[in-house]
C-alpha cells in the first residue's frame, strides 16, 4: 500500500482478508437528509400513495416470506402491493416521482478521495442499496469507482434479510470471510452483515470519510 493510501486508509482498520467492499448507497455516500427531502417532495404529490408506500416498505421488512432463496423484482412488486391491496402501477409512481429529485445530491466530503484511494489499493466495490440506483451514482460522481451496484429489490427482500447476500455471492463472486458492509443504518445495514456473516463498519463510528487535510498527507 503507497504511504498517501495508507495513511488515508489506515485508520479504517480493514482486515487483510478484506477483498470487496460494499456500500450502502443513501445516507451512506450522500447525507440521508437530502434524501428524506426528496422523499417529502416526491409526497407532496400524492399524499396518500407516499403513505402506502411506506406503509408497504414496512410490511415487507415484517413478514417472514419463505422463499428459499432469493427471488426477482418482479415478485417484489407485486408483494409490496399486495401488502396494502393497491396496484404495482399504482406505487410505482411513486417511484416516477421520487426520480424527479428536486434537491440534487452531493457526495459526503472524502467520499471520492475514500474510494479512489480503495480501488488504487486493488478493493473490488460494490453498491447495495434498498432502492433502485436509477443515476445516483453518476449524480454523485462516483459511477466509474464501482464494479457492480444492485438494489435489494432484485433480490426480492429488502435489507436485513441475508438472501440478498446469495444473489449478491451469485452475481460477483464475493464470499463471506472476504466482504465487507458500510451503512449507515445499525438495524437495517448491520443486521444485514450480521445474517450475512460479513464484517460490517457503521458510518460515522467505524468508518469516516477521508477529509480534505488527509488528501495532501
Amino acid at each position: 500500500m503507497s504511504n498517501s493510501n495508507s495513511n488515508a486508509l489506515s485508520r479504517l482498520n480493514i482486515k487483510n482478508n478484506i477483498k470487496n467492499i460494499i456500500f450502502d448507497l443513501d445516507g451512506t455516500l450522500y447525507p440521508l437528509k437530502t434524501l428524506k427531502a426528496n422523499m417529502f417532495m416526491a409526497a407532496l404529490k400524492n399524499p396518500k400513495r407516499a403513505k402506502l408506500f411506506q406503509k408497504a416498505r414496512v410490511l415487507m421488512r415484517d413478514i417472514n416470506w419463505d422463499d428459499e432463496k432469493y427471488t426477482n423484482r418482479n415478485k417484489f412488486l407485486q408483494r409490496q402491493a399486495a401488502c396494502v391491496n393497491t396496484s404495482v402501477e399504482y406505487l410505482n409512481k411513486y417511484y416516477s416521482d421520487m426520480q424527479k429529485r428536486v434537491f440534487k445530491i452531493k457526495p459526503f466530503v472524502g467520499v471520492k478521495d475514500t474510494l479512489y484511494a480503495l480501488k488504487t489499493e486493488g478493493y473490488r466495490l460494490f453498491v447495495y442499496s434498498d432502492f433502485p440506483i436509477e443515476n445516483k451514482l453518476k449524480e454523485l460522481g462516483v459511477d466509474y469507482y464501482f464494479d457492480s451496484a444492485f438494489t435489494s429489490e432484485d433480490t426480492g427482500f429488502l435489507k436485513p434479510d441475508n438472501r440478498g447476500f446469495l444473489y449478491l455471492k451469485e452475481k460477483t463472486g464475493i464470499e463471506c470471510y472476504d466482504t465487507l458492509f458500510v451503512g449507515d443504518d445499525k438495524k437495517k445495514d448491520g443486521g444485514f452483515a450480521s445474517s450475512s456473516s460479513i464484517a460490517f463498519s457503521l458510518l460515522g463510528r467505524d468508518w469516516v470519510w477521508m477529509d480534505e487535510k488527509e488528501k495532501s498527507v
